[in-house]
């Protein structure tokens, strides 16, 4: 019996889609597969028949908000969880 695997990826198609073929594969295995990523990869997931889980925000757009720009471009130090706690305004 396989196992119930969860694969969270975030970012661009590009990023995603490598994780979609690994779901995939692991499916055909046998294993229970679980694609958690942005609302925009939802049917990607669906055509290729793996279930899917909305993470919430969008890393990409997040990155290309002003507000992400001068968190990225802004001093040295808290970026990553300032970036995190700004995220939750991308729903």
């Amino acid at each position: 019996m396989g196992k119930r695997v969860c694969i969270l990826c975030v970012g661009s198609h590009g990023d995603i889609r490598p994780y979609v073929a690994l779901g995939m594969e692991l499916q055909r295995k046998g294993h229970n597969v679980v694609i958690a990523t942005h609302e925009k990869a939802r049917s990607l997931c669906e055509k290729n028949s793996l279930k899917f889980s909305l993470v919430r925000g969008d890393l990409t757009e997040l990155i290309a908000s002003t507000r992400g720009q001068e968190v990225l471009w802004g001093g040295r130090g808290k970026k990553l969880r300032q970036l995190f706690s700004i995220m939750k305004e991308f729903k």
